[in-house]
């Protein structure tokens, strides 16, 4: 398998009132997923629904386990926990 380097950038879908920080800073860290909120890359470091990640040097499986954790916590936090497979 060839390893993937790639950073992307990708909007949760929150609502426009959204903050990616709320999540990826706590739920996301704590279900196992390292990425960065939006608003580290804003000037003033508003709110954003953006989150940015970089799958540097992983293997395709390693970043289909790292978006399936990703999933599971956006579900949780939606109120759709019971999604979650």
């Amino acid at each position: 398998m060839k390893a993937l380097l790639t950073t992307c950038r990708f909007e949760l879908l929150l609502g426009k009132d959204g903050d990616s920080a709320k999540i990826i800073q706590t739920k996301a860290f704590e279900g196992g997923v390292l990425a960065l909120p939006g608003t580290v890359f804003i000037p003033n470091g508003g709110r954003t629904t953006y989150v940015r990640a970089s799958f540097s040097l992983l293997e395709e499986e390693q970043v289909n386990e790292a978006l399936r954790r990703l999933r599971v916590v956006i579900l949780k936090e939606r109120g759709l926990g019971g999604l979650v497979s």
